[in-house]
């Protein structure tokens, strides 16, 4: 039997620029090197491999592709170690993005239809996802039968529609780029770029009058694309009248019980109107770039997130399509708020911060009746910047 490699037998890699001439030059031998890497049972091997294969799905050809996926077919497990998952979906971003659009080096990848949900069927399931978010097409048979089968084996990416709508367009340009964050959009910056209803005393007053709902499955639902994020809140609310159109504003908003809001007042509140494909938009980026933390979930699982939020907001079953969900959504009123400079409470008090020290979201749907409201808030500091602050 032979024997495991030390921790010493990790072998030397060149940087990055190196590393994507050798998978334009020597494919085989960059995935030798994989091999190798991936035996190796030293602290920088997940690093290493992780390099390597971006390396070959960075390169857009023929070679680079197949040994990318030999690797991910013999060498990553998604019941094996936790980076093996997020690799894969990096691995899908960065081939995806490498590539032209109607290529058809991608073909080969799903002419065989997986029999199980293993590393080779996720990592295609994520390609096509990218593919989606780049919205080639018409789709190739080739692809959709892939799809087709992800769906009989359940796959959670089998979901989604097999290409993007006009609704995800703002998500779709998002993807495209990976050093990208929320960032903070100031009330300043708000009414410049989204129309204001001012506040109503008889806002106010509908937000006394409201109940509120507590459904932590749907809550868990709405916040999901804000996992990575260093809080986040959701809360649903429900009014005994229906409220009128002039009244949804930040006047019933400040109103409301939520820690978001807490100590805000319509001096320190702006609420905007929007709509929910602008929430969409938010939701996967914030799934996209993850948190200052990490939490980097990628194109694909992101727009899964982002429609779970979206669904969740609307409170739709999953079994209603994604088109229904669109023309149900244009019917909601929505809002987008934020807080004004300064110490109003534990959200908002560093919303004057330039992207990326503080990132934060927050948006208010309701309801077509005018009597059901949702509220989704998140927000995220970098502690690097934290610390800046304080000297």
């Amino acid at each position: 039997m032979p024997q495991q490699p030390h921790a010493t037998d990790l072998p030397q890699l060149p940087d990055d620029a190196a590393l994507r001439d050798r998978a334009a030059e020597d494919p085989e031998g960059l995935y030798d090197l994989a091999a190798l890497v991936s035996r190796a049972r030293a602290h920088g091997a997940p690093a290493a491999l992780c390099r390597i294969a971006v390396a070959l799905c960075s390169e857009p050809s023929s070679g680079a592709v197949t040994c990318a996926a030999r690797l991910v077919d013999t060498l990553l497990c998604l019941d094996g170690p936790d980076y093996h998952r997020s690799l894969l979906r990096q691995m899908a971003w960065h081939m995806q993005t490498a590539q032209k659009p109607g290529t058809t080096l991608l073909f080969p990848l799903f002419e065989r239809l997986p029999q199980r949900l293993d590393s080779a069927a996720e990592f295609r399931a994520c390609l096509l996802q990218e593919i989606a978010l780049r919205s080639w097409g018409p789709w190739d048979e080739t692809y959709l039968a892939y799809a087709a089968r992800l769906r009989e084996l359940n796959h959670p990416l089998a979901w989604l529609p097999p290409q993007t709508l006009s609704f995800e367009d703002r998500a779709r340009s998002y993807s495209r780029r990976r050093n990208i964050g929320l960032g903070t959009l100031t009330p300043r910056h708000l009414r410049a770029r989204y129309p204001e209803v001012p506040p109503t005393e008889e806002g106010a007053r509908a937000a006394r009058d409201a109940r509120e709902v507590v459904d932590p499955r749907r809550a868990e639902a709405a916040g999901e694309p804000l996992a990575a994020l260093e809080m986040w809140e959701a809360r649903f609310y429900e009014l005994p009248e229906p409220l009128p159109a002039a009244d949804w504003n930040a006047g019933l908003l400040a109103g409301l019980p939520a820690d978001c809001l807490a100590a805000l007042t319509t001096d320190t509140l702006a609420a905007v109107h929007t709509t929910g494909d602008d929430v969409l938009a938010d939701l996967f980026l914030a799934a996209f770039a993850g948190g200052t933390q990490g939490g980097r979930q990628e194109g694909a699982y992101a727009r899964l997130a982002a429609w779970r939020g979206c669904y969740a907001l609307l409170d739709l079953p999953r079994d209603v399509p994604h088109t229904d969900a669109v023309r149900y959504a244009a019917e909601h009123r929505w809002l987008r708020f934020a807080a004004v400079d300064g110490d109003h409470n534990d959200w908002f008090t560093d919303s004057h911060w330039e992207p990326f020290g503080c990132n934060q979201l927050g948006f208010a749907v309701l309801d077509p009746t005018g009597r059901r409201i949702a509220l989704l808030a998140a927000t995220d500091t970098d502690p690097e910047r934290d610390m800046d602050e304080m000297h």
